[in-house]
């Protein structure tokens, strides 16, 4: 398998199947996901460019909730010429910690949808108060993220 290709994958008119099609033939690591989900490894597969490859059943995957509980009073928008509200969720990896997006005030206080993991979220308000929070996210369950100021400073 040479190269990296991402793809959505289109359903199938009338089924509950997906398909990519007009693939050159040869070998092909397929893994499936998208962000906040996770990925899983479905294999390494044979096209011949004639027919369908079955995957067979794959697992399901199985993400976790993150609710940031902010005090309402310290997050609103920022004045006019002030500097914005910052609110960043970053995934611990061995490698490098990535940081997954920044988040809209309007997002504070509703369940985000994440991968199981560590994670951190960093947040800078207009009063110039930061901190930061760690946390873990396990499949299938919420966890509510106590963001207290001053905390992590």
């Amino acid at each position: 398998v040479t190269g990296v290709q991402t793809c959505a994958l289109p359903i199938l008119e009338k089924s509950n199947q997906f398909a990519i099609q007009q693939l050159p033939e040869g070998w092909y690591r397929l893994e499936l996901g998208g962000m906040g989900l996770g990925w899983i490894d479905a294999g390494r597969h044979f096209v011949d460019g004639k027919g369908t490859v079955d995957l067979g059943r794959l697992p399901l995957l199985n993400p976790g909730k993150a609710v940031l509980q902010f005090a309402p009073e310290l997050v609103r928008p920022a004045a006019e010429g002030q500097p914005a509200t910052i609110v960043e969720i970053y995934r611990r990896r061995p490698d490098a910690d990535v940081r997954l997006e920044q988040l809209d005030l309007r997002m504070l206080g509703e369940a985000i949808v994440l991968a199981p993991g560590d994670y951190f979220v960093m947040w800078k308000f207009t009063s110039g108060e930061q901190g930061l929070a760690p946390f873990t996210v396990a499949a299938g369950a919420e966890v509510k993220v106590p963001c207290a100021l001053g905390k992590g400073k």
